[in-house]
């Protein structure tokens, strides 16, 4: 599995994530900030789609993705 570019208190959880969603298609990434997860997933074969309320963050993530498969919305999860 590809590694994170970075470590942070949730880039510890990736790994579980990843063999958590084996074997599913499509993944919601609520609170994608800057996009690591969604983009790791996406090199694992999902389609994801990452939702922040931070404009900022979701640029970012924007400007990082590059795939097909992902697709970032500046929302909230309610």
């Amino acid at each position: 599995m590809n590694r994170p570019s970075y470590w942070n208190h949730n880039a510890a959880y990736y790994p579980w994530v990843a063999a958590s969603t084996r074997g599913c298609h499509r993944v919601l990434d609520v609170g994608c900030g800057n996009g690591e997860l969604a983009l790791l997933l996406t090199r694992n074969g999902h389609c994801v789609t990452g939702i922040d309320p931070s404009e900022e963050c979701i640029a970012r993530a924007k400007a990082r993705a590059g795939r097909k498969n992902v697709h970032f919305v500046c929302t909230s999860l309610e």
